[in-house]
């Protein structure tokens, strides 16, 4: 008989620790990290600065990560040809998941929910691709 089916392989702390060590492998400052591990704050980046998210993207962060079980550790407001964009960058709860996911960040690439103010149709979860700006991350790809 085989084992019954656990959706999720990682508590709340766990996810919460590997977010920490993604965040010190993409190059976040020690201040960010801060208050992400003590205070359960991310930050949103735009066009590579740092700011408060507003309440409409703490939402679509918080609902997308609360249906599917991530946790949210930054988040990214980009503009560019495919329309207005809110990068939402997550921890899976699938620890089978992790050690793939980690291998990508050197060069930048990351799983993340992209939602698409501009067309919401076209929101989706994917690979996308940042860079350090100057306290915060831009979107590249």
């Amino acid at each position: 008989m085989s084992e019954p089916f656990e959706p999720y392989t990682a508590t709340r702390e766990e996810m919460k620790q590997e977010a920490v060590e993604r965040m010190k492998i993409l190059g976040f400052d020690e201040k960010t990290i801060y208050f992400f591990e003590k205070e359960n704050f991310y930050f949103e980046s735009e066009e590579g600065l740092l700011f408060k998210p507003n309440y409409e993207e703490h939402q679509i962060a918080e609902t997308h990560a609360k249906e599917y079980g991530y946790l949210v550790f930054h988040i990214i407001h980009s503009f560019s040809n495919i329309g207005e964009t809110l990068e939402c960058l997550t921890v899976s709860p699938y620890k089978e998941d992790w050690d793939y996911e980690k291998s990508m960040l050197k060069e930048g690439i990351l799983i993340a929910y992209v939602h698409n103010f501009s067309f919401p149709e076209n929101s989706e979860s994917g690979s996308i691709q940042i860079k350090k700006g100057l306290n915060g991350f831009v979107r590249i790809a």
